[in-house]
């Protein structure tokens, strides 16, 4: 599989530090999830980061909330194969995702509905909107998700590291397709916005700054410069979206011929 996103660690009952990987199978080129990874006891050699190639065994979840593309994960027989740069204003990336881009989120809710399709990748119309809000803007199920009073997929409670982050990190936008009428306000759990606060927060002990650096990275200049396509999936529990990835190459620059 080719790893697209890695979702930020849970920690189960064991003090596991778990992560939830997602990806393209590339026999299939279709979406697969693979949990749990024990990330931070694996050896470095099997330590794959975000557009690695791996091999490993796995097998189906016996989970009664199965989402269509899970699988139960052997993650001693991790093999990292192959990686995919980011040559050509990341065009073998492109060559992959964009096939599998969906028109919008109401498309992947009527797919959800349909088949129990659990994760895609959007192209938002612009202009997108980052937004960062206090811990009290969580909805309810955002709420349980970061606190930790739900339940992992083998059905034990986590606490997750996110609660530390006192902050709602989202973006804003509507669906590049006629029929999208509504605005998408969506939660971002994505491992490198996380690890970005809370290194920065450890830096320099400063909440505000850290929220910079957050929006520095992820908000207007960054928007304005790259081609944004959201990966989505779905949370266990509630079947809510949210953005679990960024992609991002550059905005191709265009000429006008007189």
């Amino acid at each position: 599989m080719l790893v697209i996103v890695k979702t930020y660690p849970l920690l189960n009952k064991k003090h596991d530090k778990l992560v939830c990987v997602a990806g393209i199978d590339l026999e299939t080129k279709s979406w697969i999830r693979i949990f749990p990874i024990r990330f931070f006891k694996l050896p470095k050699s099997q330590r794959f980061a975000k557009f690695d190639i791996i091999e490993l065994e796995v097998e189906p979840t016996l989970d009664p909330r199965r989402r269509k593309e899970s699988y139960k994960a052997k993650d001693t027989t991790i093999k990292i194969v192959g990686k995919i740069d980011t040559e050509n204003n990341w065009a073998k990336r492109k060559q992959i995702l964009e096939p599998l881009l969906q028109k919008s989120v109401e498309h992947l809710k009527e797919q959800n509905a349909k088949d129990k399709t659990s994760l895609g990748i959007i192209k938002p119309k612009t202009p997108i909107v980052f937004k960062i809000e206090s811990t009290s803007a969580y909805r309810p199920w955002e709420k349980a998700l970061v606190t930790g009073s739900q339940l992992t997929i083998d059905g034990e409670p986590y606490e997750s590291p996110l609660e530390k982050i006192p902050y709602r990190f989202a973006y804003v936008f509507k669906c590049n397709d006629p029929n999208c009428n509504s605005t998408h306000d969506l939660m971002i759990e994505d491992w490198e916005l996380c690890r970005l606060y809370l290194r920065c927060k450890e830096k320099v002990n400063d909440e505000k700054i850290a929220c910079s650096k957050v929006r520095e990275k992820y908000g207007d200049k960054f928007l304005a410069e790259n081609d944004v396509s959201l990966v989505l999936g779905t949370e266990i529990n509630y079947g809510k979206w949210l953005i679990i990835g960024v992609f991002y190459p550059k905005k191709q620059s265009q000429k006008t011929l007189f």
